[in-house]
């Protein structure tokens, strides 16, 4: 019988215990992978009745799918019933994907790689006043458990995405429907685990319509870092003031009819380890096509365009300086009704908060507002005054305002403002030219110097206001010119 040699012989039981170790493990991998693709179909009823326990609603998963491969678990046709049988659901998901780290092992913690969720679809409806059609979720949410909270979950989630997502808001009893579509939101990482890198820069991202005005967010941070900072931007445009009418306070005393506003800002914070927090903000505002109300529905104020030029607003520490406002084609509408009333007299006030009786020892008013402004500028601005408290007094009109000031500052400080302006006086439906004015000076903590003019004021406009001094048939024109210098000191308080 032939025999091999000794050397070659064990070498070849070498290799056939290897190759039955390796079917061994080719066959266990086997049965693993076979198992794990299996998953869906073992967990698909269990996940879905914990998940509706959790809600109290119906929720319902068209497909589950899973890789083993990438260990990734895919729902697809996520549903979420709505408050009746028979209801629109309340969410409605095309698809959620999430991707598992085997790095979960050793944090001990669940971490995941990716979660992705497309199309999802919310509709909330408000049923009455405080009533809405999730109130039942809520109540669910914010039942106090009898156990405590205990320490905050462990977790990660990496490259969080959501496209295509909408949200409708229907306010029934204000017979309004919002719409918020086409969200987009993309977020680095979510977690309560430490990152590897303290110093990992989060860059989120955020697009989406509300009422058909675009609304875009990036910022860049430091969230994991021991001090903490990062600056945020936020760019919405084309919001309609009518849109919201339904929601203004009603105890406030005016009210926006129309208008747009446009809104660019940049916010910036750092969170020092020790220290005060620091909070900036800088950018643009916009508010164009304004109309105010009163609150017994009188037309009040409106203007073609008010721009602000944030330069940095500091909260805080109750700063705040713009670069410039620039205010055109304003129309203000005032006046006194027959019982002596001002525009805003017949409206309700809003109710001062009641101050606590005995307020906190270690309460500290902080310090007071600051306000810098580097430059203002009115222009054609309109004042139209109406007083029916006096009989036969005539609809006067201050037209064709424009007034522009420098370094406007308050407190008062040492660098003088300087303005300038000048407009037309005349009466409403009057047959006389108007009259002019027109102002020139600086004002400051070193003394001021301010030269006015009047010139051609009919005094016919005056007549009823100095019809107690017993003259009558007052008639002409004013003119007079004057010029104040003082060394005094402009203070306030």
């Amino acid at each position: 019988m032939f025999k091999l040699p000794s050397p070659l012989s064990s070498l070849v039981h070498a290799l056939v215990r290897a190759r039955r170790g390796w079917l061994l493990l080719a066959t266990g991998l086997s049965v693993v992978l076979l198992g794990l693709s299996g998953l869906p179909s073992l967990l698909h009823a269990r996940l879905e009745a914990a998940a509706t326990g959790w809600l109290g609603r119906g929720v319902h998963v068209a497909q589950w799918r899973f890789n083993p491969l990438t260990l990734q678990l895919e729902a697809r046709g996520l549903r979420v019933d709505g408050p009746v049988d028979g209801a629109p659901a309340l969410l409605t998901v095309d698809r959620v994907a999430v991707n598992a780290s085997l790095s979960s092992l050793w944090h001990r913690a669940p971490v995941l790689d990716a979660l992705e969720i497309d199309s999802p679809w919310l509709a909330v409806s408000r049923t009455g006043e405080g009533r809405y059609d999730v109130d039942d979720l809520l109540a669910r949410w914010l039942t106090p458990t009898a156990t405590s909270p205990g320490p905050a979950p462990r977790y990660a989630v990496h490259n969080v995405r959501i496209r295509d997502g909408r949200l409708r808001f229907d306010d029934r009893p204000a017979r309004q429907v919002h719409e918020l579509t086409a969200f987009e939101l993309g977020l680095p990482r979510l977690a309560t685990l430490a990152a590897d890198d303290v110093r990992l820069r989060v860059e989120p991202r955020l697009h989406f319509l509300l009422d058909g005005s675009a609304v875009d967010g990036a910022g860049g941070l430091l969230p994991f870092a021991q001090e903490r900072e990062g600056e945020l931007t936020l760019a919405w445009h084309g919001v309609s003031l009518a849109k919201w009418r339904p929601y203004w306070p009603a105890s406030w005393p005016v009210r926006p009819v129309g208008g747009r506003v446009d809104l660019d800002l940049t916010m910036g914070f750092r969170s020092p380890v020790s220290g005060t927090p620091d909070l900036s903000l800088r950018g643009r505002l916009a508010l164009d096509d304004v109309a105010l109300e009163t609150g017994a529905g009188r037309p009040l104020l409106s203007w073609q365009s008010l721009r602000l030029q944030l330069q940095e607003v500091q909260p805080l520490a109750r700063q705040v300086h713009l670069a410039s406002l620039d205010w055109r084609g304003a129309r203000w509408t005032l006046g006194r009704d027959a019982q002596g009333r001002g525009p805003l007299g017949d409206s309700a006030s809003p109710a001062k908060p009641a101050s606590p009786a005995n307020p906190p020892a270690d309460a500290s008013p902080g310090p007071d507002w600051s306000v810098r402004i580097d430059r203002v500028a009115l222009d054609d601005h309109t004042l139209r005054w109406e007083d029916r408290s006096l009989r036969g007094a005539p609809v006067l009109l201050a037209r064709q305002v424009r007034l522009t000031a420098q370094d406007l500052r308050w407190p008062w400080a040492a660098t003088p403002l300087r303005l300038e302006g000048q407009g037309e006086l005349a009466e409403e439906g009057g047959r006389e030219p108007a009259g002019t004015w027109s102002v020139e000076g600086a004002l400051g903590q070193g003394g001021s110097t301010l030269s006015a003019r009047l010139q051609d004021w009919p005094l016919s406009q005056a007549r009823a206001y100095l019809a107690d001094t017993g003259a009558r048939g007052w008639s002409g024109r004013l003119g007079r010119s004057e010029e104040h210098t003082s060394e005094l000191p402009v203070t306030a308080t």
